[in-house]
């Protein structure tokens, strides 16, 4: 589903969005990982990315929470996917990308929609509420619409 209100009559499927020129980046993600599949240009291929979203001024996530396991478990998950919003927000500041799509597991899905700043906003242009970032790169393409 899209990131913004809209009916299911009136969501462009991605395949059809992608016909867009510029940098596209793919976001796959749930509470501890992601992957990033990146296009440079409108007949390019996507590859994956080897050191998604690199920052190095990060504290580790794993330096996060106290408490019950549970309950430290679900803040450095919330810790990881904040993190991984203030870092699009980072790149879409300096223009390293123009379109975003974002397919993450439903509970990561919201704390990014919550987290994302206007820069990576601006170029969010569909999300998904969907769990697909174990899966191979050729099977998370066909997934989503494209060819592997």
């Amino acid at each position: 589903m899209s990131m913004h209100a809209h009916t299911r009559a009136d969501v462009v499927p991605l395949p059809i969005l992608l016909w867009s020129t510029g940098v596209w980046w793919i976001l796959a993600m749930d509470g501890r990982r992601m992957r990033l599949l990146v296009r440079e240009g409108r007949n390019g291929a996507f590859h994956e990315a080897i050191q998604p979203l690199a920052e190095e001024d990060e504290r580790p996530v794993a330096a996060i929470g106290s408490g019950p396991r549970h309950a430290r478990f679900e803040t450095l998950e919330r810790a990881f996917v904040e993190r991984v919003a203030r870092r699009l927000e980072r790149f879409a500041q300096r223009d390293a990308f123009d379109h975003l799509a974002v397919f993450a597991a439903p509970a990561a899905l919201g704390v990014l929609r919550g987290a994302l700043g206007a820069g990576a906003l601006r170029r969010l242009r569909f999300s998904e509420a969907v769990e697909i970032v174990d899966e191979p790169l050729g099977r998370i393409l066909e997934r989503i619409g494209l060819q592997a």
